[in-house]
């Protein structure tokens, strides 16, 4: 997903509470910290001496383990404000690819790719590159965009139902 699709939908979503999905019915506990945000610029020279260069923004993110109380539900509305207060310091490029760094005792760390959404209920849920859907789904009230047929116009949905419910 581009840091620009990714802004509209979380602007479109404000009143929900954010979660990440990295894997089949596998979420990240909605009490996550943005750890950091690196802007990641990388040059390159192919094998015929032509020259290629790429953005892309990389958000780390850290579950809570310990139930420290200082994580909280990240709503939404309070995501936006951290990456606004971030876009004053170094502002966002737009159209650049957004991924997701995290890991935990069962997936070691890595960095994913954002593949889509969900929205259920009072939860937008961001599906991330490691997870399978089926979207030969017609029985669930859950639905899952993606990225790939994202567009500002009409949104290509998907019945989706996931494994485990929030």
């Amino acid at each position: 997903m581009k840091t620009d699709h990714f802004f509209e939908l979380l602007y479109e979503h404000q009143d929900k509470v954010l979660s990440f999905e990295y894997n089949e019915g596998k979420r990240i506990g909605v009490d996550f910290k943005v750890v950091s945000i690196d802007h990641v610029k990388t040059t390159s020279i192919t094998a015929r001496g032509k020259l290629l260069e790429s953005q892309e923004v990389i958000m780390s993110i850290s579950e809570n383990k310990a139930n420290d109380a200082s994580f909280v539900n990240m709503k939404v509305e309070r995501f936006i404000d951290m990456l606004n207060q971030v876009d004053q310091i170094k502002p966002f490029s737009t159209n650049v690819s957004l991924k997701v760094r995290y890991g935990n005792d069962i997936m070691p760390l890595t960095v994913m790719n954002i593949k889509g959404y969900i929205i259920k209920e009072n939860y937008l849920v961001i599906c991330l590159e490691s997870m399978n859907y089926k979207e030969d789904v017609t029985s669930s009230s859950d639905m899952y965009i993606s990225v790939d047929n994202f567009s500002k116009e009409e949104p290509s949905i998907v019945n989706f139902s996931p494994g485990s419910g929030l």
